[in-house]
């Protein structure tokens, strides 16, 4: 088991490197924040996600598939989370366990939420037995210390629509940088600390004059 995070590399890089073992958690580097899967085995990966994004707005589906798919060109690396559980006192379940608990999921509609269910939260939830994400406390800290009355709802609603929005402006981005006459491939996205570059745009965003929050949570 690594003790040691390792540099991002590709979903391919990673499977033919023989690293990964059963259970092992795999954090998927989507540059303005973090995607996380479990691996069981064959290629193969359990993770909540909704029909067509990560990040869905208030419900998701566990769902088994190939980690190449759900990369998407994507750069990944293993992180069992294992400093943030030691400091917690959690040590992980039997790795059989492990992947019991997250193939028996495959199929469910599940609540999701950025604060208190993400991805983060399911997988760790899997492989410990107890639910949490650095991410989404990094996000709360970040983002919300100085309104301490939000509750996780509002927070939920507030980075679901700043995460849309810094989305949908890079894949504009990138449409005006790409040529449509000219077929190339798309090089793997370049790995940053994902924990923190999400809040220095959310806030950005959230705070700049023209941005105004909707207390409701938008559709998607």
């Amino acid at each position: 088991m690594l003790t040691q995070l390792d540099n991002f590399i590709t979903a391919r890089e990673l499977l033919e490197s023989g690293r990964l073992s059963l259970g092992d958690i795999v954090e998927i580097d989507r540059i303005i924040y973090s995607h996380w899967v479990l691996y069981i085995g064959d290629d193969d990966v359990v993770h909540v996600a909704g029909p067509d994004s990560d990040i869905p707005s208030s419900e998701a589906k566990v769902i088994k598939c190939k980690l190449i798919d759900v990369a998407d060109g994507s750069l990944v690396r293993i992180n069992n989370k294992l400093v943030p559980a030691r400091e917690r006192g959690y040590a992980s379940l039997p790795c059989d366990v492990t992947v019991s608990r997250a193939h028996s999921m495959v199929g469910k509609i599940v609540t999701h939420n950025l604060m208190t269910r993400n991805s983060e939260h399911y997988v760790t939830n899997w492989k410990y037995g107890v639910s949490w994400s650095d991410q989404a406390e990094a996000a709360y800290q970040g983002v919300f210390s100085s309104s301490p009355q939000t509750t996780a709802q509002e927070a939920h609603n507030t980075m679901f629509t700043g995460l849309k929005s810094l989305l949908h402006s890079a894949q504009l981005s990138d449409q005006r940088e790409t040529s449509p006459n000219v077929m190339t491939p798309s090089p793997p996205r370049r790995p940053t600390d994902t924990s923190l570059s999400i809040w220095t745009g959310l806030n950005k965003l959230l705070y700049s004059p023209s941005s105004i929050q909707r207390e409701a949570t938008p559709h998607i």
